[in-house]
């Protein structure tokens, strides 16, 4: 028997015989997905100016090419999510992953704007596919003790793809041109997919018999539990302030400094240093417990925008910027688990809305952006996130993980 598949599931998902072997690629492999997929949200950023040239038409209209993918993704998360709970979740992230890789190839060949559009957002909604899904296998077929360090690890590759997807883009196009983005991306996919359906051990779905009605209606009965809404409105606010603070930075480090294009994409990878925390987030828990965690990383959030809005150097700015990417990196990953724990048995349908609402407070992050000046907007995320730490000493989290 091969160690890198499985037929007989035991009671956490995996073969027994394999399971030492399966996790560590398991959890590469889940890590790799995460990045590569959701770096599709971000490739598209950097080469708005290209995308306008090439269809001749303004640049508002070419950045939605990010916008409509971000709303498909969003709602992909509604429909994808309750549909694992049915056909089972590594069904859905194989399927999933096929079609991305498609749509992806096909979108390097569009000639028109409308067919760009109609293809990002085509990729938007499959790609929701994988990232509540894999939480939740995650859930489903990994030993509990392991389960907070290895969703530490695949938030990481989440995280990280708002930085490498948009320098792996900007890269492509000024040396290939921007189709070869989509086909670049579209042969890492093809590979994730053949990857992930040859190794992923199987999971069968559980609500088989269940209409997809019932799923959904028992999805956003979730929202009658006040631990889980609490989450949710912490969630919204997370990539809210992750998307303002970097937005508007950019903004105020040109007109500060007078820094060009290329200096920004490099204060920016410069966050990737607080992302080094991410994977720590299981050993922090283990320790300290969920919430202690949680509130631990939004007042470290928060304490880094105050020196951000605080200090006047561009080297204490940047230094200040790592503090606050360090704080959303723990807190990511400690949410999900708080989510996957209170939603229980309807866990699938409890990171689907967590994974949605993310995502809305990421799509509402520029528009914050543009409330006011620097440490205006910077004063205000600082407040959100500290109602967001006072918030977090409500939730109730039962059990030793607690």
């Amino acid at each position: 028997m091969r160690a890198t598949t499985s037929t007989v599931i035991s009671d956490n998902g995996l073969e027994k015989a394999d399971a030492a072997f399966s996790l560590p690629l398991t959890t590469f492999l889940l890590a790799f997905c995460g990045l590569i997929v959701v770096s599709n949200i971000y490739t598209m950023i950097p080469i708005h100016k290209d995308l306008s040239v090439a269809f001749q038409v303004p640049e508002i209209k070419a950045a939605w090419a990010s916008s409509i993918f971000s709303i498909c993704y969003a709602v992909g998360f509604l429909v994808f999510g309750p549909l694992s709970e049915r056909y089972g979740k590594k069904q859905v992230i194989v399927v999933g992953l096929a079609a991305l890789a498609l749509c992806t190839f096909i979108t390097g060949f569009v000639h028109t704007i409308g067919l760009l559009l109609v293809l990002r957002a085509a990729q938007g909604f499959v790609a929701a596919t994988f990232a509540p899904v894999a939480v939740v296998y995650v859930f489903e077929t990994y030993p509990p003790e392991q389960r907070a360090t290895t969703i530490a690890l695949i938030s990481t590759g989440f995280l990280m793809s708002g930085i490498i997807g948009q320098v792996a883009s900007s890269w492509i196009t000024r040396s290939f041109g921007w189709p070869y983005v989509f086909l670049v991306f579209s042969i890492t996919y093809l590979i994730a997919f053949l990857l992930t359906w040859r190794i992923l051990p199987l999971t069968p779905g559980k609500n088989q018999n269940t209409s997809l009605l019932t799923i959904w209606k028992q999805t956003f009965g979730l929202l009658r539990k006040p631990n889980l809404v609490t989450c949710y409105i912490i969630a919204f606010t997370l990539l809210l302030s992750f998307v303002s603070m970097y937005a508007s930075l950019g903004h105020y480090l040109v007109g500060e400094f007078g820094l060009r294009a290329e200096q920004l994409l490099v204060i920016r990878s410069v966050g990737i240093l607080g992302m080094i925390l991410s994977p720590l987030a299981g050993t922090l828990i283990a320790r300290f417990g969920l919430k202690r965690v949680l509130v631990g990383g939004l007042i470290s959030a928060s304490a880094g925008l105050l020196l951000v809005c605080g200090l006047s150097t561009l080297i204490l700015v940047t230094v200040a910027s790592v503090v606050f990417v360090a704080g959303i990196s723990i807190i990511v990953p400690t949410l999900i688990n708080i989510v996957g724990i209170l939603g229980d048995q309807a866990r699938g349908g409890a990171i689907a809305l967590y994974s949605f609402i993310l995502f809305v407070g990421a799509s509402t992050g520029p528009i914050i952006a543009q409330l006011g000046a620097f440490k205006v907007v910077i004063s205000i995320l600082a407040g959100i996130l500290l109602f967001s730490a006072l918030l977090s000493l409500t939730i109730k989290v039962h059990g030793k993980e607690g």
